[in-house]
């Protein structure tokens, strides 16, 4: 589906309900969008025929789908402060001193989990306004108010969180833009001399009954995983973070100067996951005792946000990777194997292995958790485990319990990684199964904080 995606980077949206004043909005309503949208395109000579075309084109589409997290939503308090408004007699700033402290509301959503949301149209816009749309969402600064500030782009991607979807059984009702919107914008602000201080009632903006559904389950992290064989590799796990960065480095050698950014890593979007996979085995399985712990193969776990070009180039990257083969850190070269149809797999090599879904989860890898404890008392690292399940999308585990050691047959002690961070082996438990694989900590995108589901009876 066409996506606009809009990115809170305070983790906070200010606007307020137009029925109760003191509670903030929420989900964002698809005309503030559109406002925001309008604003951005509206220079010193106001819009162009492009970004005018492409908001007539906006306004004249179903009312979209509105991806959004979990908020706190509590009432603010009344606040009493100088409005500065021009008097109606001389239309002068009132006097500076001696102002009359009126009230307001500073209605604020508190965002609980990633602060995104997303518009999803099931229509897509033909390329010359789907052009004009990007520029403008590049132009976009804020959601709501001045203080929400914001960044948008245009993705493809379908719904994978809470989504509300119009329906005529909805509880919920959001304002959204029909054609006509533009130009009653556009003569509110002429009148008001580009100064538009209270908002005349729209016409063109009617309420639209929205449904709350959940998406079906998936990670918080990656789409799908990629899994290659390893056959001549005799490496333990211990060299996981080396072989994972060496796997990315292969992979950026293939694709040259014009590396996609979830590839390289530097930048807050969605990250590629280069996952070592290694012959370790739950405690209850049958010759659990014959586990070594040796590297059998690498997963290349795709994120949500990757798509079109970025991720052909990538493809085409990794095939160039299993025709030349993976430099392994002691200088040998290894081949790359593709899963073959004919052959069986081994357990740890099968992605239903990693997956789950499973409510109780154990590390392969140790954890060096995002915010390390001030002292390492066993209740602050537990908390440092939780916060950085949680950091990545997870919700809060119910029983967290860490150790030098890992609960799998083969899985090396924590102190056996390469690692001058602290790190700790852990088991986890959800309220409800989670889907995987599970990473958590700094360095979850070269497999070392990686969780494999656990049997209850281990």
């Amino acid at each position: 589906m066409w996506c606009v995606e809009v990115r809170l980077p305070g983790g906070r949206y200010y606007a307020a309900r137009a029925e109760a004043p003191d509670e903030p909005e929420w989900p964002p309503h698809p005309a503030r969008l559109f406002s925001a949208l309008v604003a951005a395109g509206a220079g010193a000579e106001g819009l162009d025929q492009a970004s005018r075309e492409a908001l007539r084109w906006l306004e004249g589409q179903e009312p979209p789908w509105v991806e959004a997290p979990e908020a706190d939503c509590a009432s603010v308090p009344l606040s009493y402060v100088p409005p500065g408004d021009r008097t109606k007699q001389h239309n002068q700033i009132e006097h500076p001193v001696w102002r009359i402290r009126k009230e307001r509301h500073f209605a604020c959503a508190w965002l609980l989990a990633e602060p995104v949301v997303r518009f999803y149209w099931r229509e897509r816009p033909p390329e010359a306004v789907g052009r004009a749309l990007e520029r403008l969402c590049a132009r976009l600064t804020h959601l709501g108010t001045s203080h929400a500030m914001a960044l948008a782009r245009v993705v493809e991607r379908s719904p994978e969180g809470p989504c509300w979807r119009p329906g005529p059984d909805g509880e919920t009702h959001l304002r959204v833009p029909v054609p006509g919107r533009l130009e009653e914008l556009e003569g509110a602000y002429r009148e008001a001399g580009r100064s538009v201080l209270r908002r005349p009632p729209p016409a063109c903006e009617p309420y639209v009954p929205y449904r709350k559904e959940r998406a079906a389950v998936s990670h918080p992290l990656f789409a799908r995983c990629l899994v290659y064989r390893l056959p001549a590799v005799t490496h333990g796990l211990e060299a996981a973070e080396r072989l994972a960065r060496g796997l990315r480095a292969a992979v950026m050698s293939q694709l040259g100067e014009a590396v996609p950014e979830a590839v390289h890593g530097h930048c807050d979007g969605p990250h590629v996951g280069w996952l070592v996979l290694a012959d370790v085995r739950d405690p209850v399985e049958p010759q659990a005792r014959f586990a070594r712990g040796r590297v059998l193969g690498v997963a290349v776990a795709l994120p949500h946000g990757l798509a079109g070009e970025d991720l052909q180039r990538l493809y085409r990257a990794l095939a160039g990777v299993v025709g030349r083969g993976l430099r392994l850190p002691d200088g040998r070269l290894t081949p790359l194997e593709p899963p073959a149809l004919d052959r069986p797999l081994p357990r740890s090599l099968r992605l239903g292995t990693w997956r789950g879904p499973a409510r109780l989860w154990g590390t392969v890898t140790p954890v060096v958790p995002d915010r390390l404890p001030c002292r390492p008392q066993p209740e602050r690292v537990r908390r440092a485990v939780s916060e950085s399940l949680r950091r990545v999308g997870f919700p809060e585990p119910e029983l967290v319990e860490v150790s030098r050691y890992s609960v799998f047959q083969g899985a090396p002690a924590a102190g056996r990684f390469p690692c001058r961070l602290p790190r700790y082996h852990a088991v986890v438990r959800f309220k409800e199964p989670v889907t995987g694989p599970v990473l958590a900590g700094r360095l979850r995108y070269f497999g070392v904080g990686l969780f494999r589901p656990l049997r209850e009876q281990a």
